[in-house]
């Protein structure tokens, strides 16, 4: 594996190096590369190994190649919460069409009330239905552990990097 890191100064996905050992060792079955693989990761991770570093989660990278930065870091992109909010309901709205009407109120609209949705949104059925039912509430949080009554929809938000998944 080293052999074929040194071929690759800007490092090697996991894939693929399963895939160059599955090309040199035809015989050997799949799983056995991945456990090897998995085996070799383990050393590094326990600094057992030293020349090979994980600059990324499934990059291989030999450390001679390693300048300053690491070659594979991620740009970070800064956020603010109420940002989202906004969008949110504009998703609601017309992706979804889960809402006739959606309305940001995350961001401490409303200073210490804690119990706010960050977007509340109404679908409200047409005057032209014939048959009219009951106009339905929807709501948006971004924090699990709040609570907001019954609504028709309820929407949790969780980002991507979240401890939840």
């Amino acid at each position: 594996m080293k052999e074929y890191l040194k071929e690759k100064p800007e490092g090697a996905r996991y894939s693929e190096i399963i895939d160059f050992l599955k090309s040199q060792l035809p015989g050997v079955p799949e799983n056995t590369l991945h456990g090897s693989v998995w085996s070799f990761r383990q050393r590094i991770v326990n600094g057992e190994e030293k020349e090979v570093i994980i600059p990324e989660r499934g990059i291989y990278l030999l450390s001679e190649y390693q300048k300053g930065e690491l070659p594979f870091k991620k740009e970070e992109i800064k956020i603010k919460e109420e940002d989202f909010y906004e969008k949110f309901a504009d998703y609601l709205v017309k992706e979804l069409e889960e809402c006739t009407k959606a309305i940001s109120l995350g961001g401490n609209r409303f200073q210490d009330k804690w119990g706010t949705p960050d977007v509340l949104g109404v679908y409200k059925f047409s005057e032209a239905e014939p048959i009219r039912p009951p106009l339905e509430i929807v709501s948006a949080i971004h924090q699990p552990a709040a609570t907001y009554g019954f609504p028709a929809r309820f929407f949790l938000c969780i980002e991507q990097e979240s401890v939840l998944f």
